[in-house]
């Protein structure tokens, strides 16, 4: 159930990046794209010792920690990043995610609120600042946030399956079922698909049976 993280890399080149750092960036990125992790990590890592404050290198760092699930190193890049480039929304919606994993939900909250204050359009943002909210049990925000996300990206599954998780806790089986079918409809082959299959069958169930 990971963020999906889609962080803007290397849209500019940045002048102020020497050559041999960039050639260290670009086969880190290379490396990582074929599935080296370790390599990918060494190349990025090498290109800030070449130029400390390269963005594009220390976000795709704390990136490729998230993916690997190691949370303090990817709360201690994506916090480097952000020192460098303090309004990246892209790095804090990734922060705001590392935060939720370890549980420091006033930090993640925060960072996401200051991140949709620069760009309340981000999908993501919504998506991850709900999952904080769900996670504090707080269904009023998490409802208003997923809310959000799929007025901006109706067919993003996570959020429909998060939706459809809050009606449940909501006591409102009709809705929720809407929102995991429409999970089923965009991701008949999604990580979660057999579990809502079985969810929404259940549902249907004590729905007939409530019916007088």
């Amino acid at each position: 159930d990971a963020l999906p993280i889609s962080p803007s890399v290397a849209g500019v080149i940045d002048a102020n990046v020497p050559a041999r750092a960039r050639t260290e960036f670009e086969k880190g990125r290379i490396a990582l794209g074929d599935k080296k992790v370790d390599e990918g990590i060494r190349h990025l890592e090498r290109a800030l010792t070449f130029h400390r404050d390269y963005f594009e290198a220390q976000l795709l760092l704390g990136t490729t920690f998230m993916d690997q699930e190691n949370w303090p190193n990817a709360s201690q890049a994506l916090s480097r990043a952000l020192e460098i480039s303090p309004n990246a929304v892209s790095a804090m919606v990734s922060l705001g995610e590392v935060y939720r994993r370890l549980k420091k939900y006033d930090e993640g909250e925060k960072v996401l609120q200051k991140a949709l204050a620069l760009d309340d359009k981000s999908w993501l943002g919504h998506y991850a600042l709900g999952r904080i909210y769900w996670d504090k049990k707080d269904l009023i925000n998490a409802g208003k946030q997923v809310a959000f996300a799929l007025q901006l990206q109706p067919d993003f599954p996570d959020a429909r399956l998060l939706a459809g998780n809050i009606f449940v806790r909501a006591h409102l089986p009709e809705n929720a079922i809407i929102e995991y079918e429409e999970y089923l409809r965009i991701a008949p082959k999604g990580q979660f698909a057999n579990e809502i299959r079985e969810l929404v069958l259940k549902l249907k169930t004590l729905l007939e049976k409530k019916k007088p």
